[in-house]
């Protein structure tokens, strides 16, 4: 067993914080209940330890400081220029673009070039996939030139070009 021996605590006591707990109340307070209630030997400290076996956890858990200041960050890895999947969405795309130009940004104010260009070359390539994930425009025909007058007209066209060759 490691850490203190466990406060005996009365079976009604148990109870009523058993209950403060999964109400959702702080230590402090169920403590002082159970003080006004005559309680002896029950501490915040106790009933901290008590509301940590509730959740499952045994003591306060050690976060590494990289882990505590990537949180919240996206810590995917960034493609190769060679490895950029084929059909990945635009939205993706777009991540990584802004991904690699902040890398980018960061490896120009510390003067590393290699970075640098190899941010850049993965941009070229990441904008690229991007065109070509993006689909093509809708195409209006309402754009398209007459047809039956462009087909008249290359008539005419070749029945002058079949008169020069060949006189009727």
């Amino acid at each position: 067993m490691r850490g203190r021996r466990r406060t005996a605590i009365p079976a009604a006591a148990a109870a009523k914080m058993r209950d403060m707990i999964a109400a959702g109340h702080p230590a402090q307070a169920i403590a002082d209940a159970l003080k006004a209630d005559g309680v002896t030997g029950v501490s915040r400290s106790t009933v901290g330890a008590r509301q940590r076996e509730a959740r499952g956890s045994r003591g306060k858990a050690k976060v590494a400081p990289a882990a505590r200041k990537a949180k919240g960050k996206d810590t995917t890895p960034l493609p190769t220029p060679d490895a950029i999947p084929a059909n990945v969405a635009t939205t993706t795309l777009d991540a990584w673009i802004a991904k690699a130009e902040r890398a980018a940004s960061k490896a120009e104010r510390k003067g590393d070039l290699s970075a640098l260009g190899a941010m850049g070359r993965l941009t070229a390539a990441l904008v690229e996939a991007r065109r070509k994930n993006t689909p093509p425009p809708v195409h209006d025909p309402n754009d398209d030139p007459d047809m039956r007058a462009l087909g008249e007209e290359v008539a005419a066209r070749l029945h002058k070009l079949v008169d020069q060759v060949a006189p009727p």
